[in-house]
């Protein structure tokens, strides 16, 4: 029971960090709020929302690879004072890694894979309006590594954003900032 409400608290502590206007985004004009990112993540979209996402990603993304890479920090989430909970520390998840997505131009759907010291993850999501959101979850769900969002700007010279992401025990909490770029087509 102690577990499980640390995970809910842990889960509460990040939506709402997630949620703050400029939340530890430093990711330059191109940042977005992460709010998106829980909203928006592996929501289906309706008619409205469609074409739009399928008119920015056929403007923004005239090559539908994108590849980069991200670098990962410790991060921490608020809690209530009367809270008297932290999390331990744990030195997994800081460094560098590689994302990839692949966007479906017709639909907007995003679809990756993220590798290195966070991964290895799945990356799903959607593009809109020049925003990119999406959900990390974890190849093999077994392994308890870490999972949580991704929010950030797609224009024609690259993306920029936030991955914000806990283990599953709640050991660790990561912020990380990703570039892509667009890869030719072949």
């Amino acid at each position: 029971m102690r577990r499980a409400r640390a995970r809910a608290i842990v889960g509460l502590a990040a939506l709402a960090a997630c949620g703050r206007p400029g939340a530890g985004t430093d990711a330059g004009p191109a940042s977005t709020s992460s709010a998106g990112a829980t909203s928006s993540a592996g929501a289906t979209p309706g008619a409205g929302a469609s074409a739009n996402a399928r008119a920015t990603a056929t403007a923004t993304a005239t090559a539908t690879e994108w590849k980069g890479a991200y670098k990962s920090a410790e991060s921490g989430i608020t809690l209530p004072a009367d809270v008297k909970w932290r999390v331990p520390e744990n030195p997994s998840g800081v460094g560098d890694g590689t994302l990839a997505i692949t966007i479906d131009p017709a639909t907007g759907r995003v679809r990756g894979t993220l590798d290195g010291v966070l991964g290895p993850a799945t990356v799903d999501g959607l593009v809109a309006d020049g925003r990119l959101t999406a959900a990390v979850r974890r190849k093999d769900p077994s392994d308890h590594g870490f999972t949580g969002t991704l929010a950030g700007a797609l224009g024609d010279g690259g993306a920029r954003g936030t991955l914000h992401l806990t283990l599953a025990e709640a050991s660790a909490v990561r912020q990380a900032t990703f570039e892509l770029a667009p890869e030719p087509s072949p």
